[in-house]
């Protein structure tokens, strides 16, 4: 990369000083131009992580002993706006409509702050899947210090809002099939495929037979069933006559729920040292 420096002036020419002056900023410029270039690429990353938890419906917070939020992330704060049951209190503290929810908090922070503690999770809603996962270990404790938890607010993503070319294309689906394994995939059943889709129920089993016998898959919990070892249906560079020579694999557009990620991490944590 390269970087000029110049001093401009209105007088007709330029005095000895503005060599001078250029003499004095030059060694600094090449600092000033690393500094800009690693804020830049610190403010790209940033704006990546924020954009991946988006996609995935998740946002952080830090919270106290309290529920008080002390810092939080944009995408938590807009699942806590679109939450009816969720709110924030003036002292901006996290609190629920429902006073057993809110018992609930109190209770599993309560839990997280002990020395050794599991994630504590809350579901707020189930449909669609919204949860907070409590995590222990943010800040350690010092004086004037409150003990502070990482927590995870996540609305599980629909599938049926995925672009659905796209998710045609990556499975290899026809237009239809694509239109109901997004809608399976978000739990409904036929009947509810049906009337979403404003098909009749035999079509809709018909469709879901396709659908199923692409797939190599059984029912709607096979095609949505999280299973890390399974690998994608589709990988990049292959043809179709590849894909089709290949066992066909699930779909896996259900979104895990945070118990079963957390059991994931949990089967991966190392032991802890005494």
């Amino acid at each position: 990369m390269q970087a000029w420096l110049v001093i401009t002036t209105t007088r007709p020419e330029f005095d000895a000083i503005d060599g001078v002056k250029l003499s004095n900023l030059a060694p600094h410029l090449a600092q000033a131009v690393e500094t800009w270039l690693a804020l830049a690429g610190e403010r790209a990353r940033a704006q990546q992580s924020a954009r991946a938890a988006q996609d995935l419906g998740a946002g952080w917070l830090w919270l106290d002993a309290t529920a008080r939020v002390s810092a939080s992330g944009d995408g938590a704060r807009a699942l806590i706006a679109a939450t009816p049951a969720l709110r924030l209190t003036l002292d901006n503290r996290l609190d629920f409509r429902d006073a057993t929810l809110a018992r609930d908090l109190r209770r599993r922070i309560d839990r997280a702050l002990l020395p050794g503690a599991d994630p504590q999770i809350l579901t707020l809603e189930r449909s669609p899947l919204l949860q907070l996962s409590l995590l222990p270990g943010l800040a350690p404790r010092a004086p004037g210090l409150e003990p502070t938890l990482r927590a995870l607010l996540r609305r599980a993503p629909s599938a049926r809002h995925l672009a659905q070319p796209a998710l045609g294309a990556a499975f290899d689906l026809k237009p239809s099939e694509t239109r109901l394994a997004a809608l399976l995939c978000d739990g409904l059943s036929l009947a509810e495929c049906a009337a979403h889709l404003g098909w009749t129920i035999e079509t809709t089993r018909s469709c879901s037979k396709s659908l199923f016998a692409r797939t190599g898959t059984r029912s709607q919990s096979d095609l949505i069933r999280p299973d890390p070892h399974q690998r994608r249906l589709v990988q990049p560079g292959l043809t179709a006559a590849d894909r089709a020579l290949r066992a066909p694999q699930p779909l896996h557009l259900g979104a895990q729920t945070c118990e079963e990620q957390l059991a994931v991490a949990r089967r991966h944590r190392p032991a802890s040292r005494v």
